[in-house]
């Protein structure tokens, strides 16, 4: 059965805010074998890395499934976000 948090367990400043990043996803190639990645950066910086748990560089190929490719979109489609370029920083 589904537990819904009650306003005081929310996090401040994640949940209640929307400003919620991703630091860790988890790619499924077949039923025996899988890969965590990490991702580099800010959530409010359009830069940033994804690595291996082991800190090295992880390939486009390997990261870029069709599954990760329909996450993305999904991300970024009901994503309300603005990139704003401030010349003075």
């Amino acid at each position: 059965m589904p537990r819904y948090l009650t306003d005081d367990e929310l996090l401040p400043g994640t949940l209640t805010t929307n400003q919620m990043s991703v630091a860790r996803f988890l790619t499924v190639a077949d039923s025996s074998s899988f890969a965590e990645h990490r991702v580099g950066g800010t959530t409010f910086a359009p830069i940033g890395d994804i690595t291996t748990l082991d800190g090295k560089h992880a390939e486009k190929i390997s990261v870029r499934t069709g599954s990760v490719n329909k996450l993305v979109e999904i991300c970024a489609i009901c994503n309300d976000a603005k990139i704003a370029f401030n010349p003075v920083r």
